[in-house]
């Protein structure tokens, strides 16, 4: 068996500078590509619930609980789960958590108990699983915390996704490699969440699609790699190349159950476009992240929204689009829905702003 070991550890990557307080990792680019900034990432490893009274002194308590939310949570259907990108914000308080005051480190640790009994709050992107390989007992211990119909969308290591060694430009020997994937980020997976498991999101940079053969060489080897992962888990791809959001694309994914990720980010297709495509491919299931607005950069949006506490641009075109996608998606299947506090200014927000979307949408005729 395979030993686990980090990105850094492989050698693929150099070590970057240290993250920030806040625990974003530092910006990177991919074969002399910029990238847009990586998300909040999850620092610090998960503790089991707290058992002792020292444990017990760190629990972090869930904001009071508010009978509109809920009423609205009713309205929605269940098959289909909202959440965010991570739960480490402090900002957070008096929206998710008990007011209070709170560190990132802190909320990472002992916060996701209280962010699972936000009534619409059903699921959360683990994102530090991007940065570096986590063993199952870390999966355990976040699967510990919440209700038994939560889910988790986890992001793969990035260096299943990245073609090229950072600095050197020399062939990543495990870009798209199923073996290597299998051992060090689908079984650790699998194993630590098993039931609580969601969408296991391969998200790709901005690809040199000529430097790699071009696009139908892309899907190619993007099928091979699909076909050599262990059956089961539910996949999930996402592209930031407009180009590579074909319809063939789509019906390679539609046949092997894996979801097309719909996301809302400067480098991707547009929704409609994403929407169109994703209903003549027949998926069964729905993956949906709704990253960034196409007209704002993550690091001018990172800045100007901190703390995330409050909308502070509403995107009701994207609001929109969205609500009418769970709206026409709701009566086929599952779906996962991860929102990034970059898209607004605040993930559970803009997740209340589209909840009463679609719940106003569910009261009228259906549109697509």
């Amino acid at each position: 068996m395979a030993t686990r070991r980090s990105p850094h550890q492989l050698g693929l990557f150099p070590p970057g500078p240290a993250s920030d307080p806040a625990g974003d990792p530092p910006s990177r680019t991919h074969d002399g590509v910029p990238t847009p900034e990586p998300q909040l990432a999850l620092f610090g490893h998960a503790e089991p619930p707290a058992s002792s009274e020292a444990d017990g002194a760190r629990r972090v308590g869930a904001a009071p609980p508010n009978d509109e939310l809920v009423a609205l949570a009713a309205t929605l259907p269940s098959c289909i789960r909202m959440g965010t990108s991570s739960w480490s914000f402090p900002g957070w308080a008096g929206l998710v958590y008990a007011p209070g005051r709170y560190t990132a480190n802190r909320l990472s640790n002992a916060g996701l108990a209280a962010y699972g009994r936000h009534p619409l709050l059903r699921a959360v992107g683990v994102d530090r699983t991007f940065y570096g390989s986590v063993e199952a007992d870390v999966f355990r211990a976040y699967a510990a915390q919440v209700p038994s119909d939560f889910r988790f969308l986890v992001k793969a290591q990035d260096v299943c996704t990245t073609p090229f060694d950072r600095g050197r430009g020399t062939v990543n020997a495990h870009f798209l490699d199923p073996v290597w994937a299998a051992e060090v980020v689908v079984r650790p997976c699998a194993d630590g969440l098993e039931d609580h498991a969601g969408p296991l999101l391969f998200q790709f940079p901005p690809l040199p699609v000529g430097r790699l053969g071009g696009v139908r060489e892309v899907h190619a080897r993007l099928r091979a790699f699909l076909d050599g992962l262990p059956r089961g888990p539910w996949y999930a791809v996402e592209f930031r190349n407009p180009e590579l959001f074909t319809a063939e694309w789509y019906a390679d994914m539609a046949a092997r159950d894996v979801s097309a990720c719909v996301n809302v980010h400067p480098a991707a297709a547009g929704l409609p476009q994403q929407r169109e495509q994703l209903a003549q491919a027949s998926s069964s299931r729905l993956v949906v992240r709704w990253m960034l607005r196409p007209d704002r950069h993550y690091a001018e949006a990172k800045e100007e929204f901190a703390p995330f506490d409050q909308r502070l641009e509403p995107d009701d075109e994207s609001v929109d689009e969205l609500s009418r996608t769970l709206l026409w998606w709701a009566d086929r299947g599952e779906g996962v829905v991860i929102v990034n506090n970059k898209a607004e200014g605040s993930s559970p927000l803009s997740i209340e702003a589209l909840s009463r979307r679609w719940s106003a949408l569910r009261s009228g005729p259906p549109k697509v």
